[in-house]
């Protein structure tokens, strides 16, 4: 067994954990090189436990991901977000909240789900964002979303009826604080609607293999039971858990979703608790997605050996977990082409990524490999029409 003592159990404090995995991965960005998932020794969460909190903010001011407009749960009005916003409204209302509730979506990125309720009726609803960007990206659309941090709200004790906070608490390094804040401004018996992704069913969601492995900023692993404790150690009481999988615009991939509806109390500060259970199902979540790359590793092998020039089409996760994974690496790799401006420019692999044109100078000796699965079938469009001569391999089956 390896123990680490690098960061502490953000539910329990606990200084030392069992590492369940650890493994390099293909680095995109300014975060790490090297993936750990540890789980504590006392309370069995699991979490991130090489990471360290300035590599975590220079990861997001370097990361722009979260302005593309495609961007899944990012605040935006796709498909996907307006799926998960219905389904935020319905317990909301069946919460019994009237219109004039004040109501916060804390970590709102561009203000999409703000928006959404403005529009329902709820005139009070409004964001706070901690990327500048986002914020001036909200309020350029007319969106009441100001510039704060879930650990230091501007607003006064006891004044919010309700705080929501969809796909935060497993970006941040200290859980406990930002609890303790959301319980500040809360009224009495006021509300709290929050979303994770399901750690303790990862393998049940419809993505990518690895997708839940390399995300790198997510460095807290809740299920229902962490989750509801964390809570209650907090001060809350659970009246509510939902458990789905949520669609992304391809309908066809989704992701396993957590949420909890909270009330204010007293709580059990004293509550013990333990999560054990869940460091097994990662550890089955990284074997099947091992099992599920074979086919596309057999494919790499053969154009390794055949010395393929390969374009790859997408600068995506994908691709990251693909360099990580499999041989992809060791390919003739000569292009990488992504359509998103904001991604053009960016070195990886010493490779410039371009813009689709490029494939004009492609010969017909080379291969495209369609690295996304949600835009997979719009690449395959386009590259039919730009470059017909070109083989091309998609990645999924």
């Amino acid at each position: 067994m390896i123990v680490s003592e690098k960061r502490s159990c953000p539910l329990c404090g606990h200084r030392t954990s069992n590492i369940i995995l650890e493994f390099k991965i293909s680095s995109f960005d300014k975060l790490h090189d090297q993936h750990q998932f540890s789980s504590c020794m006392k309370c069995g969460f699991v979490y991130n436990s090489d990471i360290h909190f300035e590599n975590v903010l220079a990861f997001y001011e370097s990361n722009d991901d979260y302005l593309n407009e495609n961007a899944a749960g990012s605040g935006g009005t796709g498909a996907s977000d307006l799926f998960r916003y219905d389904i935020y409204l319905k317990i909301l209302k069946n919460a019994k909240l009237s219109m004039e509730s004040q109501i916060v979506d804390v970590g709102c990125a561009k203000g999409g789900f703000v928006k959404y309720l403005n529009q329902e009726g709820f005139s009070k609803a409004s964001g706070i964002e901690l990327d500048r960007a986002l914020v001036d990206k909200a309020k350029g659309q007319g969106i009441p979303v100001q510039l704060g941090a879930i650990d230091s709200f501007p607003h006064l004790s006891n004044s919010i009826d309700c705080v929501c906070a969809f796909h935060v608490l497993e970006h941040l390094f200290d859980i406990e604080s930002s609890i303790t804040e959301i319980h500040r401004i809360l009224v009495n018996d006021g509300l709290c609607l929050v979303e994770v992704p399901n750690a303790g069913n990862y393998s049940g969601g419809r993505t990518f293999p690895h997708f839940w492995t390399l995300i790198k900023e997510h460095i807290n692993h809740f299920d229902e039971y962490s989750l509801s404790a964390t809570f209650s150690k907090g001060g809350f009481e659970v009246i509510g858990c939902f458990h789905q999988i949520i669609p992304y615009d391809n309908s066809d991939f989704g992701y396993p979703s957590l949420m909890l509806l909270l009330r204010k109390n007293k709580g059990n500060k004293n509550l013990s608790f333990n999560t054990f259970r869940t460091a097994e199902q990662i550890k089955k979540y990284f074997k099947k997605s091992n099992n599920q790359l074979a086919r596309l590793i057999t494919i790499f092998q053969k154009w390794r050996n055949e010395n393929r020039s390969v374009v790859i089409w997408g600068c995506s996760l994908e691709l990251q977990i693909l360099l990580s994974f499999t041989c992809l690496e060791q390919c003739s790799i000569v292009a990488i082409i992504d359509k998103n401006p904001l991604k053009q420019g960016k070195i990886i692999h010493d490779i410039a990524v371009r813009g689709p044109e490029l494939l004009e100078s492609i010969t017909d000796e080379g291969v495209v490999l369609v690295c996304s699965i949600l835009h997979s079938a719009n690449i395959v469009k386009e590259l039919k029409t730009l470059a017909p001569q070109l083989e091309y391999e998609t990645i999924t089956e």
